[in-house]
């Protein structure tokens, strides 16, 4: 090739990825050559040009750079799980096995591969299978491989043991299983509450173990105290410190009863913890029992009256007898009843029923009645005159009540005003009404309603704070009811709060009631008394 002229490359392939550039020209020696420039030119490709380098007598350069390929990389399969059906075969018996096999390379299959050195598989290229014992008892390794589809495996190996085949080396045994139930604690309960400070009171579980099992007791208190017998079912425990906060409910005793076979329960019971001078509830006495000797008699006519009471907290009762009519003999008291004998008026008064009137009263100064009823027979009426009458005595016309009631309940309240409560209507039956008469003005007022209607036998008192307690004709609630006696309208219902009910339900009993009488001036002038009339309630 001439000088200047195109040079005519001889394209070789001596490998992939590489070229090689041969160039001939005339009468020039390697020597003569200082240098050395190839250039490039190809359709859809960038023109380049590379100056070449004298090395070895041979001029060489990189045109370009054929990129790599990619390394290898792979990750071995992952057996999860192997399960076999049994651990021991006799020979010749079957065992299920089947794995689970997972593989982290997106795309990569898995092959299942089992083998052992005795006995065979049902289908050794699958994930589950059937392996058949061989003839010859002992151990026998069974392995898995599983294979990803680029020959990374993994391996995982169970060894079952074939038995004998006439049953040696077996044996039999019996085995008892049993449930052990653990105590029942049904109740706890205490011979005295609330507890005061000096005070011990006794605690008895009551609990049964359904196994019958001997069981232990142990008592505890969140609250400071001395325990007796603290390991039986009966224990005694005395506080010695008022727990702070509310004093309802503020120490908890608590038994733990075991059986001995790791069955535990506990009762707890919480009681009230107070000091010596704390308040305690005050209850009026109670009359247990009444009788009289005859429900009838002629004038002058002897009557036997007698009554029993008893009080709530235990202190001592006075008794007290009045009546209107006939006259009563000095009466018999004892710690619990009194007993007085009527004698009847010779004429009988009008109405001819007789009413006389028994009052017990405690040391507190809570009191209840009871009144008597007798009815004079075969006597010839009154005269006006031959019963003594205070001097200017006269009778008045009143305003009538709102509300026509009879078998009603009325007490004097402490501001002189007198209320009503409850009572039955003839055609409206029995009432949760209730009203004020004001003496000054002669005039009725709605009291509000109460909770419920109530029935002749219910009871009304006015305790020494102005509230009054009423309790229920036949059962054991009670309320006390602070009374509204403001002009305008009144609450509906009038306010109050429940109280403790009473021991025990009872019908037809009484609490004391004061005489109802107008304004103290009043009855002290001219000795006015305030009568209803139950029928038409008027007075």
């Amino acid at each position: 090739m001439g000088c200047g002229q195109t040079a005519t490359p001889d394209a070789q392939e001596p490998g992939k990825g590489a070229a090689s550039l041969v160039a001939h020209m005339n009468q020039a020696l390697s020597g003569q050559l200082s240098r050395v420039t190839v250039t490039l030119t190809a359709e859809d490709a960038p023109t380049r040009t590379v100056a070449l380098t004298l090395s070895g007598g041979a001029w060489s350069g990189t045109m370009f750079n054929i990129p790599s390929e990619p390394s290898f990389e792979n990750t071995a399969p992952c057996i999860d799980s192997l399960v076999a059906s049994s651990s021991t075969v006799r020979p010749g018996g079957t065992i299920a096995l089947h794995a689970t096999a997972h593989d982290p390379d997106v795309g990569d299959t898995l092959s299942y591969s089992w083998s052992s050195a005795a006995g065979s598989f049902s289908s050794a290229g699958s994930a589950g299978t059937v392996w058949t014992a061989p003839q010859v008892e002992g151990p026998v390794t069974l392995t898995l491989t599983v294979m990803d589809s680029r020959g990374a495996f993994a391996t995982a190996s169970i060894t079952l043991t074939v038995l004998p085949a006439n049953g040696a080396g077996q044996g039999a045994a019996t085995f008892t299983v049993s449930f052990n139930f653990s105590p029942s604690v049904q109740n706890v309960a205490s011979s005295l509450s609330p507890i005061r400070l000096g005070q011990s009171t006794t605690v008895t579980a009551s609990a049964s173990d359904a196994d019958g099992d001997a069981l232990s007791y142990a008592w505890s208190a969140s609250c400071e105290g001395a325990w007796t017998n603290p390991n039986s079912r009966e224990a005694s425990f005395a506080p010695s410190a008022v727990p702070p906060g509310e004093s309802c409910g503020n120490c908890a005793l608590t038994v733990t009863v075991t059986d001995g076979k790791g069955g535990v329960n506990t009762g707890t019971l919480r009681l009230c913890v107070q000091g010596p001078d704390d308040d305690v509830p005050a209850f009026p006495p109670h009359i247990v029992q009444t009788y009289q000797s005859a429900q009838s008699v002629q004038g002058g006519s002897p009557v036997t009256l007698r009554i029993i009471a008893e009080d709530g907290d235990g202190g001592a009762l006075t008794f007290s007898w009045s009546v209107a009519h006939g006259s009563l003999a000095a009466p018999s008291n004892s710690y619990t009843s009194s007993e007085a004998v009527w004698t009847a008026p010779l004429c009988a008064p009008s109405p001819a029923a007789v009413f006389i009137t028994a009052t017990v009263t405690n040391a507190l100064g809570f009191s209840a009645s009871h009144r008597f009823s007798v009815t004079v027979v075969s006597a010839p009426d009154c005269d006006e005159q031959e019963e003594p009458q205070p001097p200017g005595s006269t009778w008045k016309f009143t305003g009538s009540m709102i509300t026509p009631r009879y078998d009603h309940q009325a007490v004097l309240l402490p501001s002189g005003k007198v209320l009503v409560t409850a009572g039955d209507h003839s055609t409206a039956g029995w009432l949760d009404t209730a009203e004020v008469y004001d003496p000054a003005s002669g005039t009725w007022t709605p009291a509000g309603r109460m909770k419920a209607s109530r029935e002749a036998s219910y009871t009304l008192t006015v305790l020494p704070s102005g509230d009054e307690l009423l309790d229920d004709g036949h059962g054991r609630a009670a309320r006390v009811v602070v009374p509204r006696l403001v002009d305008g309208p009144q609450p509906d219902p009038p306010a109050g709060r429940k109280v403790a009910g009473l021991l025990r339900s009872r019908a037809g009993h009484e609490h004391h009631r004061r005489c109802i009488q107008l304004h103290p001036e009043l009855a002290y002038r001219d000795e006015t008394v305030l009568w209803e009339d139950p029928g038409d309630g008027g007075l």
